[in-house]
């Protein structure tokens, strides 16, 4: 039975592309889902666990890209050390706001995490490179003013609490 709900799911995203390329108008999608006993609006929207689960998938990638790192950290030579790091950043950081700006959000929000993940790494491990590792507090500082712009630009102006009903 679960089966046949998540193949409904399936019709009602192919629906969903099928509106966003022009090929049926959204009432369309509507009618065909609705003949399925799908929820088209429902159906398009991902679940709270599915992106719960996208998320920790970003963080266990970036966690292990910092293992495999700091596993072969010595043979690296110090200068491709430093800005592999820079590139891995900066790459996964437009790769996100490219995910973000062309309209796919969770995506490119988990995508900012992973890179925020990559920054956070990168100040720790260039500072062991040049070995300025005094004053650790000044390095979560840079990191969380690092990313101060992408939590000011992917803040959701429409968010607001919602009344819970117990109705």
């Amino acid at each position: 039975m679960r089966l046949i709900r998540l193949l409904k799911n399936d019709l009602a995203r192919e629906a969903g592309d099928w509106v966003e390329e022009g090929l049926i108008s959204e009432s369309q999608a509507e009618l065909i889902c609705d003949r399925y006993g799908v929820d088209y609006q429902q159906a398009r929207s991902r679940s709270f666990g599915y992106q719960v689960l996208v998320g920790l998938g970003y963080l266990f990638i970036g966690l292990a890209i910092i293992t495999l790192l700091g596993a072969n950290w010595d043979e690296i030579p110090r200068a491709l050390r430093m800005w592999g790091l820079i590139a891995l950043t900066v790459t996964t950081q437009g790769i996100a706001l490219r995910q973000y700006l062309a309209g796919d959000r969770s995506a490119g929000v988990g995508l900012f995490l992973l890179g925020n993940l990559f920054f956070g790494a990168s100040i720790i491990l260039i500072a062991q490179i040049y070995h300025l590792g005094e004053h650790m507090p000044d390095g979560v500082f840079w990191w969380a003013l690092g990313c101060l712009p992408f939590a000011l630009l992917t803040k959701n102006p429409g968010w607001r609490c919602r009344r819970i009903s117990w109705h």
